[in-house]
């Protein structure tokens, strides 16, 4: 057998309230209850003299007493339905729950008091439907779509940085004129002014371009590129260690 759910009640609900009561739960004075009741005495709405440090109290009975006269608010004598304009005394006056939620949410959709709404109502901004909450969460699953996709989009281009880096940290180790000793890249030179030589069959044009030209056409032959410039400048360079050999033979 089931044990006691204390969750299948609301312990501030009532099926109905006499107009003190609804204020007092409106409010959230239901610890002070007890005490508000013996202070208002057979009287409907709280004196303006009374609780001048929960103003809220007698401003809420006089909403709840206004909707009643026009007819915005049905309610009752001690619980049981009557006619709509049936007089019924102040004091003897209720409204039932369900007709004070229904009334709640018309004219004050932006207060839940507790007593009338559970938690997931409460947590559910008044200005909200069903269409209107499936539109939302349509939106919100595209968009959690889109910035999973500008994930893996931020995380190929992170893995395609990393790579570039790598490879700049090689390029970066390789010989340059700055870190290479003269006399390795006078020995490099040299081998390269053979390999040209044997390429051209012959001796290499002094006329660095004319040279480059001439080197680039057999290197494109076997699908290796290099920009003009840069084999005339190599050219330059074969030059420059070629007239240190013609000194030091002199």
């Amino acid at each position: 057998m089931a044990g006691y759910d204390p969750y299948s009640c609301n312990s501030l609900q009532k099926p109905y309230y006499r107009l003190i009561e609804i204020a007092i739960r409106w409010c959230g004075l239901v610890a002070h209850e007890v005490e508000i009741l013996e202070a208002v005495g057979g009287e409907a709405i709280p004196d303006v003299k009374l609780f001048p440090q929960w103003p809220c109290l007698r401003v809420n009975c006089l909403a709840i007493e206004d909707a009643i006269n026009n007819d915005d608010l049905a309610y009752g004598r001690d619980g049981k339905a009557v006619t709509s304009g049936e007089h019924v005394a102040p004091y003897r006056r209720t409204v039932r729950h369900h007709d004070l939620k229904e009334w709640m949410l018309k004219y004050y959709p932006g207060q839940k008091p507790e007593f009338l709404f559970d938690e997931i109502e409460r947590g559910v901004h008044h200005s909200i439907n069903i269409d209107d909450y499936l539109a939302l969460q349509s939106k919100i699953e595209a968009t959690e779509a889109r910035v999973e996709k500008a994930k893996e989009a931020w995380l190929a281009q992170k893995e395609e940085i990393n790579k570039l880096k790598e490879e700049n940290k090689k390029l970066s180790s390789l010989p340059t004129k700055e870190n290479v000793h003269p006399r390795s890249r006078r020995s490099y030179l040299t081998v390269i002014e053979a390999l040209a030589q044997e390429s051209l069959k012959g001796d290499i044009p002094r006329e660095p371009y004319s040279a480059a030209n001439d080197l680039l056409l057999i290197m494109n032959k076997h699908g290796l590129n290099l920009k003009n410039e840069t084999v005339a400048n190599i050219i330059s360079d074969i030059n420059s260690i070629r007239e240190d050999r013609e000194t030091e033979k002199a």
